[in-house]
């Protein structure tokens, strides 16, 4: 055996170690960062529904429009449904426009921002899903369904 797999490996392990806390770090960080531009992103759709709808009065079905274009020209993506755009109104109905309140809402996943604004909203008996214990949708992922 070499000098390398007796042990002589010269503070290798420390190194791993270090590299790999490093790393799950820096996607810890990663993921936040991602999830608060995505709640930014969302609440400013929200303010943007809640514009054309008061200039388009209720009956322009707004929101059934949006999904079906939004869904067309990102096929991929999740989070574009009828229900998840009213979620993204009521997150902006919820916080409007206070840059303190959107910073703190930024920083909860959208899931959570869900479960705060649909309590809010409705009794429980009639909130949508009544007697389920969350509001998880396609993927796991709270609150991001088609």
């Amino acid at each position: 055996m070499g000098a390398v797999e007796q042990g002589n490996l010269g503070g290798y392990p420390e190194l791993l170690e270090e590299l790999k806390g490093r790393i799950q770090s820096a996607r810890v960080k990663a993921a936040l960062a991602v999830n608060a531009e995505l709640v930014r992103l969302y609440w400013s759709i929200g303010k943007d529904i809640i514009r054309k709808q008061e200039e388009q009065g209720w009956g322009a079905k707004v929101l059934e429009r949006l999904s079906a274009d939004l869904r067309r020209a990102f096929p991929g993506m999740r989070g574009l449904s009828v229900r998840n755009l009213k979620y993204m109104r009521d997150l902006a109905k919820a916080w409007p426009g206070d840059p303190i309140g959107q910073q703190l809402v930024a920083q909860l996943p959208w899931g959570h921002n869900i479960l705060v604004i649909v309590p809010a909203q409705y009794p429980i008996s009639a909130a949508p899903d009544a007697g389920r214990s969350s509001f998880r949708g396609e993927g796991g992922h709270l609150g991001l369904r088609s």
